[in-house]
């Protein structure tokens, strides 16, 4: 084939590669995450926005992560590309997808420039093919990943790499060295892939000077991200802090090969789930339990530590999830990280038909045992039935797989871990495809029969999956929500997450999204039914606990609360927890117990006038009139604007018959709470009390004009009406309190007592 066909092919395969691509972008606008990117994307269009436009806001609900002033928490080399993409094309999420649509067609041009120049132009061509056309590429483009990035810069280093060892020249050693440098930038495992080259050079040369040459150039890329590590922080991190918190994450007892739990995490920061986001929190967590301060450095030596001593002591579980995991690289299951890919995949017109990766990694094992064959004939001297134009460069590629494939077996296994190296497989699976088609072209019925039934045999054996993605569809579903919440479409929120539930109804995550969208729609009891269902399933998160019965108490659900606050006394003797079981204890009318509670909220923390408010309210609940006073007036002490303390202070003086001192505490609630009814009430009630009718009509008048229909207060104002002989206006209130409560026998009861009185008048 002529280079003109070949090219006009290859124009082709891109034009076709470039519909997929734009078919699928339309697709995605529709995606709840497309806008609103969830977990490390997350991450990386904050940091990219922060770059460019000089906003550190972090996203609602996160926290600050502080990107400016720590070492970088994740590989900086992406955000940065993105910086620039949304320096000159905007920050809306249309530009960064285009422009890495146009980063995966060159990653095409790439591939086939590497199959025409290790193989043939066919083989290239080929390749081109199935890296246009397979779903992972169009995938990974429009997400905000760094995989589509890593792709291109391993594929250039290749092809740096095969004219440095085809030519033999200096020029594209250094660019190979830049790229892979880069590529340390963007995913520092491709750290492991400079050793391998410098090695391939040196065996090449048998002299170690283009192996040095590539190490400096290497060493130039990085060079910059670990002298602004030690500007900004005075932390000596190589590029990112992020390696040793994952092999933690990937070895403690309970770790599985693919979460992306972080063990002790609730112990350390009292939270349930992380994100890089609140990373600052771990690191503060880990100095305090080690007590001292500690750098960013200092807790990734504290994570590899920990990680090596269970690696030491459990040998083989670590061998055993080692396994595991690189089954679950080279294995037919999309792993979820970040996203439930597999469903993302199978919701897609554009990338369900696509085969997944069993296919290209069979064909590729073919394609290896064609090319081993062929350097073996050649090594005796035998004619070869294949091109293999540079074999040097073709076992490079083979070990750049196995390297970036072996560097994540310590750590997790997951599908966007080892997308960067599938361009590679296309390579090996295109030289695959070629030679059937050259062993049908020259009616070599047994050669083709052979390939192909040794390529179906492998499928056979790669498709058998070792992973339970059962999860995955109520993890996708969630993601949909918790972006959907975000975005502010709540309704479809709360549909994908009911999703969610129907799909595993024992799925934790989805049951704690969904109730913080229902706190968030003030649906507080529907939270609280999705809270407790965790509960039974997961007594041992302590702060979701707390979070349920804190609510509980708001909703004056005491008695439900009790429970869960007792066994949080007993795991965490915080101040916090033992204020809120001295609410819910007092109410439900267990206040001695209560008051023992408040009493050690104060021992532990002094200033609090909450507490001191509410011991107040249980010592007045036992007739302590005078030990409640003295509460009130420390809560007043150390919270002058607390209207409650000032109002309960008030109950407690009227009871004490210290009724100034009461008029005192009452008014001053009252013109703290401008809207606040009780207090305006209450001071109506002490001047009944004391006979002074007019100024409980004033007070009682107060609180109608803030509430019209405050049943109380109509009720207590006719009382003081009909002292002052106006029973008309009495009955006014009666009534409008009657239609408010129909049932009320108090009213109905007040009601008649105003017609005897009215008719009684009327009888002189």
């Amino acid at each position: 084939m002529s280079r003109h066909r070949n090219l006009m092919v290859l124009i082709l395969i891109l034009a076709a590669g470039l519909a997929l691509r734009l078919g699928y972008l339309q697709e995605r606008r529709s995606a709840p995450d497309f806008t609103q990117p969830v977990a490390d994307a997350a991450l990386h269009d904050y940091w990219a926005r922060g770059l460019a436009t000089g906003d550190w806001t972090p996203p609602a609900g996160e926290q600050d992560p502080e990107i400016s002033s720590v070492p970088f928490l994740r590989p900086p080399g992406y955000p940065y590309v993105l910086a620039a993409v949304y320096r000159l094309a905007g920050t809306g999420p249309v530009a960064s997808r285009v422009f890495q649509i146009a980063l995966g067609l060159l990653n095409v041009v790439l591939v086939f420039a590497l199959g025409r120049a290790l193989f043939r132009p066919s083989v290239g061509l080929i390749a081109a093919t199935l890296a246009a056309l397979h779903w992972s590429g169009i995938y990974w483009e429009s997400e905000l990943q760094a995989v589509t990035l890593a792709r291109t810069l391993v594929l250039g280093s290749l092809l740096a790499l095969h004219f440095a060892t085809h030519r033999r020249r200096m020029l594209p050693v250094i660019i190979a060295g830049l790229l892979l440098g880069l590529l340390a930038l963007v995913r520092p495992n491709g750290l492991l892939l400079l050793p391998v080259a410098a090695v391939a050079l040196f065996w090449l040369d048998r002299r170690p000077v283009r192996g040095i040459v590539l190490l400096v150039a290497a060493a130039v890329a990085i060079a910059p991200a670990t002298i602004r590590n030690w500007r900004v922080a005075h932390d000596p991190v190589l590029i990112s802090a992020n390696g040793a918190v994952n092999l933690w994450i990937g070895n403690h007892d309970g770790a599985d090969g693919v979460s992306a739990e972080l063990p002790e995490l609730e112990q350390l920061t009292g939270r349930t789930g992380w994100s890089w986001f609140s990373y600052r929190e771990v690191v503060a967590g880990v100095a305090a339990r080690e007590g001292r301060e500690m750098s960013y450095s200092d807790v990734s030596h504290y994570f590899s530590l920990r990680a090596r001593e269970w690696i030491s002591t459990h040998p083989g579980e670590f061998l055993r999830l080692s396994g595991k995991r690189l089954l679950y690289l080279l294995g037919p299951d999309e792993i979820s990280n970040n996203k439930a890919i597999r469903f993302e995949k199978a919701s897609s017109r554009y990338l369900a038909p696509s085969p997944g990766f069993a296919l290209p990694f069979a064909l590729a094992l073919v394609g290896v045992f064609l090319i081993g064959a062929d350097v073996r004939r050649r090594g005796r001297g035998r004619p070869s039935d294949v091109a293999l134009e540079n074999p040097a460069a073709a076992w490079l590629v083979g070990l750049f797989f196995l390297v970036w494939i072996g560097s994540f077996v310590p750590f997790l296994a997951a599908s966007r871990f080892r997308a960067p190296v599938e361009p590679l497989l296309f390579l090996f699976a295109a030289f695959a495809v070629a030679r059937v088609a050259e062993a049908l072209r020259r009616r070599e019925w047994g050669v083709a029969g052979g390939l192909v039934a040794a390529a179906l045999a492998l499928f056979f054996l790669t498709t058998r999956s070792a992973y339970d993605s059962a999860v995955d569809e109520a993890w996708w579903h969630t993601d949909r929500g918790l972006a959907l919440q975000r975005a502010g479409r709540t309704d479809e929120a709360e549909v994908e997450l009911k999703a969610a539930i129907a799909a595993n109804p024992g799925y934790v995550d989805a049951h704690v999204a969904l109730g913080e969208l229902y706190e968030q729609l003030d649906r507080k009891d529907e939270a609280i039914a999705h809270y407790a269902a965790v509960l039974q399933q997961r007594p041992d998160k302590s702060s979701l606990m707390m979070k349920t019965a804190v609510l509980l108490n708001a909703r004056g659900r005491y008695q439900e609360a009790v429970p869960y606050l007792r066994t949080l006394v007993q795991i965490s003797d915080s101040p916090e927890t033992r204020f809120e079981y001295g609410r819910a204890l007092t109410e439900v009318g267990r206040y001695d117990e209560g008051i023992e509670q408040f009493r050690a909220a104060i021992a532990a923390q002094p200033e609090q006038p909450q507490a001191f408010t509410n011991l107040g309210i249980a010592q007045a609940k036992l007739g302590k009139t005078s030990e409640a006073i003295e509460s009130f007036r420390e809560a007043i002490y150390l919270d002058p604007y607390g209207k409650e303390a000032y109002f309960h202070l008030g109950n407690a003086l009227q009871a004490a018959k210290q009724y100034d001192d009461a008029k005192e505490a009452f008014e001053e609630a009252a013109r703290i709470g401008l809207t606040w009814v009780d207090p305006r009430v209450h001071r109506g009630n002490l001047a009944n009390e004391l006979g002074e009718y007019e100024d409980a009509v004033q007070w009682y008048e107060q609180a109608i004009r803030l509430n019209p229909t405050h049943v109380v207060a109509r009720y207590n104002m006719s009382a003081a009406l009909a002292n002052l002989g106006r029973f008309d206006e009495a009955l006014e209130h009666l009534q409008v309190a009657e239609a408010q409560e129909p049932a009320n026998r108090l009213v109905k009861e007040r009601i008649a007592q105003i017609h005897q009185l009215m008719q009684s008048k009327a009888g002189k």
